[in-house]
């Protein structure tokens, strides 16, 4: 699976007429970051426009650039774009709300299950739960 946004233009981005960072997985070992450049291709093939730049000293020693079409024949596989930090600050906010939502219905299902537990016996309680799909 190559998980190209577009399957009709694989080693194009998600939002490929805008510049920015993406994570691409190279025949699925572990993520890098790739710059796509939305409008400078210096040595474009004519099957879509834009490239991707790496930046890999270690492995390179320089910068690499590379056509969509090139990305794509070396199986590299699209991930996803990298969030801005603006969004990354979003995504945090989220996370933190949905945190202490998740901590509040778990208390109250704890709350609920030492009430009734007593009303009908725990171990009546325990299977009313498993039958619910809930295993403690």
């Amino acid at each position: 699976m190559s998980g190209w946004p577009n399957p009709d233009k694989p080693g194009v981005p998600l939002n490929s007429e805008r510049d920015g960072w993406h994570w691409l997985s190279w025949q699925g070992g572990d993520p890098r970051a790739w710059e796509w450049d939305a409008e400078t291709c210096p040595f474009g093939d004519g099957r879509a426009p834009g490239s991707w730049r790496h930046y890999d000293a270690l492995q390179y020693g320089a910068r690499v650039i590379k056509t969509p079409h090139m990305l794509a024949r070396a199986s590299w596989t699209y991930i996803g774009p990298c969030p801005t930090p603006a969004e990354a600050d979003a995504l945090r906010a989220e996370n933190a709300r949905l945190r202490e939502a998740l901590e509040k219905a778990v208390t109250y299902v704890e709350l609920t299950w030492h009430e009734e537990a007593g009303e009908e016996g725990e171990e009546a309680q325990a299977a009313r739960q498993r039958r619910l799909g809930f295993v403690f």
